[in-house]
């Protein structure tokens, strides 16, 4: 567990954390930095290894095996001082080589990083304001200013690698929009679509279907998109909070998990879109602000701003579908049924 701070106000150090759930009370491991954790990433192959990365723009690597700090590779010698919001590991790698890191930042660039001997990055993509007329959901018309212009790109809150293509990967940014971005293409990115009508908090792609994605953000609501469609196919909305992350569920293809202030709240579209189907307060009744599942897929990981951690357990869950893909896909058919023209352009995608 990574922790840190919220609020752009809050001052205070950060820590790495290392829990077993057998024992709530002591941490097995402590690390303490002197700047805030934002993400924290095990290896998939060595998973000893953690990445770390913080609010004055370090990103490291961290053995969990000592109980003192091991920093395996460090990028203190070219930081890049924004925040890194997330790193991802690019599993595509081939292990002989090492395996690389993939990190956003508040300035609105995306780093390669390799472990060698100085953890030198490699900028792969700059995002920048679009021009002209972008497709998606309809924006309400920001009031500029034309004496003062500003030059900053927008900040790259969430980064989403592709399932099936190695070399495609997507980022949310602050104005609330979603860039298609390819790892062979340094200076241009594929396409753009406004997803949110505020910052983009999460991007999952449906384990199930890999055409199908979410996304979330600050304009209290998730929406459920297609690759080649920038028309949301479903919009979920419950209250006037922000959805600070959404999940798809590993067990059935139309179950989505999703936090809102201190609520959290299980989504089945098959059943129902209006409103959830289930929602639960957090036991400590904070503003929960990232959830995961367990490597069981039964239970939830739950954490909040006062650095507590719950597991909740999943329970009264319907039976899995035989074939979820067909489900999924049935699900969003009959949702889309008094959209005759996009659900002929979702026909067409297969």
């Amino acid at each position: 567990v990574g922790y840190g701070k919220f609020k752009y106000s809050d001052e205070c150090d950060g820590s790495v954390r290392i829990w077993n759930v057998k024992n709530p009370q002591d941490p097995e491991r402590m690390f303490r930095f002197e700047s805030p954790v934002t993400c924290v990433s095990f290896s998939q192959y060595r998973p000893q290894i953690l990445a770390v990365s913080f609010y004055s723009g370090l990103v490291l690597l961290l053995d969990i095996i000592s109980r003192s700090i091991m920093v395996k590779a460090s990028n203190s010698h070219y930081p890049t001082y924004y925040p890194v919001w997330q790193v991802v590991w690019y599993p595509h790698e081939p292990l002989e080589t090492g395996q690389c890191l993939i990190a956003c930042s508040a300035n609105g660039r995306v780093f390669k990083y390799k472990k060698t001997r100085f953890f030198a990055s490699k900028k792969i993509m700059t995002v920048s304001n679009p021009h002209g007329v972008v497709q998606g959901v309809y924006r309400p018309r920001k009031c500029y200013s034309r004496k003062i212009t500003s030059k900053l790109n927008p900040s790259v809150e969430v980064l989403e690698l592709h399932p099936v293509d190695p070399s495609l990967y997507l980022v949310g940014t602050s104005e609330g929009c979603v860039f298609i971005c390819s790892v062979n293409h340094r200076h241009h990115y594929i396409d753009v679509f406004m997803a949110h009508s505020g910052p983009v908090y999460s991007i999952r792609f449906n384990p199930f279907c890999s055409k199908v994605f979410l996304t979330c953000g600050a304009d209290f609501c998730v929406r459920i998109w297609a690759e080649g469609i920038f028309d949301p196919l479903m919009t979920l909305e419950s209250g006037l909070s922000p959805v600070q992350m959404a999940l798809w569920s590993p067990l059935h293809s139309t179950v989505i998990v999703s936090i809102t202030g201190p609520n959290i709240e299980i989504w089945d579209v098959r059943r129902r879109i209006s409103k959830p189907k289930s929602s639960t307060v957090s036991p400590s009744r904070s503003f929960n602000t990232v959830i995961q599942f367990s490597s069981n897929k039964y239970n939830l990981c739950v954490g909040d701003v006062d650095g507590n951690v719950h597991v909740l357990a999943v329970t009264e869950m319907p039976f899995s579908p035989m074939f979820q893909e067909e489900v999924l896909a049935q699900s969003l058919q009959n949702a889309l049924m008094s959209h005759p023209l996009l659900l002929r352009r979702l026909w067409e995608l297969g």
